[in-house]
């Protein structure tokens, strides 16, 4: 893994979403400005015979856009916790972008899910 992340958000100082009442993120893209150089943009998708609010089988198109030369991710997990979460990341010198189960916060740790598990479409790193 290399060793130049992104700069993360200060949590302190992080900028409110560019998300509102009038912006639904179901229609078009909603962007998240973390920090100065780094933009999260996503949109849900929704599938014709589900509903926002019910959601089954709905996805997550995600860029994440920084203005430099470092390897980017994006992180899920479901107790706040870095350690067993999943993340997205991508690799600009590999010009790869996989999912990775986080097992610590060594390099040796961050371990590329199996093949099965790699079910990400329309990656790209630009």
């Amino acid at each position: 893994t290399p060793s130049n992340p992104a700069p993360t958000p200060d949590s302190d100082s992080a900028p409110v979403p560019e998300t509102g009442p009038d912006k639904d993120c179901t229609k078009e893209f909603c962007d998240n400005q973390l920090s100065p150089d780094y933009l999260l943009r996503y949109q849900i998708n929704v599938p014709d015979d589900t509903t926002a609010d019910v959601c089954d089988g709905c996805t997550i198109s995600m860029e994440l856009i920084y203005d430099g030369d470092a390897w980017v991710s994006v992180a899920f997990s479901t107790d706040g916790q870095m350690i067993g979460s999943e993340a997205v990341i991508g690799l600009p010198g590999d010009n790869k972008v996989e999912k990775y189960n986080l097992g610590g916060k060594s390099d040796n740790a961050v371990l590329p899910m199996s093949e099965s598990n790699q079910t990400l479409s329309d990656t790209s790193i630009e």
